[in-house]
């Protein structure tokens, strides 16, 4: 099957984008939440009957999964892919079976018969079916570890466990339900998107340890988010802002762990960060 990828300043023009969709014909999509909301929500915009829609890189809401499995045909497969630079592609989630109205889409379940997951408590011990705990993930989608950062590895990729494959700490809480799917409840740590990108507070610290000899750019025009639960909200550059600042939304959980760990790193960007 030939594959169309498309550079960033293309996808950024959505109805350029959706044209070379149509005219190049393509019949399997993997789009990031965020654009495919953005297009949804285009005035008169209806989508192409594509066969495959994959949403990869960012949280889907509920409002998005009743928009994708409404505006596409009933013949599109729609899936959302849970993984993460550590750990690709690990669990998928059919929205056409999971949806519910008003209710948050499950992780979804291993992709694969290679891809092993595992919830297990503070001290390393599974939890009970049903109850919350650490998610772990073994098998072919790990990583081997980050480039010249053992140290970092170490934070996150366990060796030696009775499980016998090295685990992938993602730092997510879950609990597993009746139908074996995985339900999302929380970050263990704190998570920053910067425009799309993921960067963890370990990230954030790595950045200042490791980064000082080379300048360091994060594009932060139309909005800075940063989040510690499923429910992301996005606020877009305004007028009214104070030249100089990004807009930013913080959990109310975690603003002083904010407040320390990520004034440094918007500092670091050429943005500011504004609480309230």
């Amino acid at each position: 099957i030939p594959v169309v990828i498309r550079p960033d300043e293309d996808a950024r023009d959505l109805e350029g984008f959706w044209d070379t969709i149509r005219n190049r014909r393509i019949s399997r999509l993997l789009i990031v939440p965020s654009a495919l909301q953005s297009s949804l929500d285009m005035p008169g915009f209806t989508p192409p009957a594509l066969n495959v829609v994959v949403l990869m890189g960012e949280y889907v809401n509920p409002r998005l999964a009743e928009l994708a499995v409404t505006a596409f045909p009933a013949r599109t497969h729609v899936y959302s892919i849970y993984g993460s630079t550590e750990a690709s592609s690990t669990l998928v989630c059919d929205l056409r079976e999971s949806f519910r109205p008003g209710q948050e889409l499950p992780l979804g379940k291993p992709i694969s018969n290679d891809v092993r997951v595992l919830i297990m408590g503070p001290n390393g011990e599974p939890v009970k079916p049903g109850e919350a705990g650490g998610l772990y993930v073994a098998g072919s989608a790990l990583f081997t570890g980050y480039f010249r950062h053992p140290d970092l590895t170490a934070t996150v990729l366990i060796h030696g466990s009775s499980q016998g494959d090295p685990l992938y700490d993602t730092h997510d809480r879950v609990r597993s339900m009746p139908d074996d799917s995985l339900q999302f409840i929380g970050r263990i740590d704190d998570t920053v998107t910067l425009n799309g990108p993921l960067f963890g507070i370990r990230d954030a610290t790595q950045i200042a340890m490791f980064d000082r000899g080379r300048a360091t750019r994060f594009d932060l025009a139309g909005h800075a988010v940063i989040h510690t639960a499923p429910n992301v909200k996005k606020v877009d550059v305004s007028p009214e802002y104070p030249t100089g600042y990004a807009p930013v939304c913080i959990g109310t959980t975690t603003s002083s762990r904010m407040e320390l760990f990520t004034r440094p790193l918007l500092e670091l960007c050429g943005g500011r960060l504004v609480i309230g």
